[in-house]
């Protein structure tokens, strides 16, 4: 009887530590993802730039949106 309390008293620990275990993870993947929001909203500027120098290409685009507004 003693050995299947100390098994249960094993398993629930055990269980414990997995669950504090997992929840470090999460917490750290969800600053992860937070920096990596941060840099990629840093980057589409620097991918916007090329864009300007397709400036000419996007001034085509806003007038046919003008059009539908009308």
């Amino acid at each position: 009887m003693s050995l299947v309390i100390c098994h249960w008293s094993f398993v629930i620990g055990h269980l414990s530590l997995v669950i504090c275990h997992l929840l470090l993870v999460v917490w750290e993947s969800g600053i992860g993802n937070w920096e990596l929001i941060s840099l990629s909203s840093l980057s589409p500027p620097s991918s916007l730039s090329p864009p300007s120098s397709l400036s000419p290409p996007s001034p085509l685009s806003p007038p046919s949106p003008r059009p539908v507004r009308q």
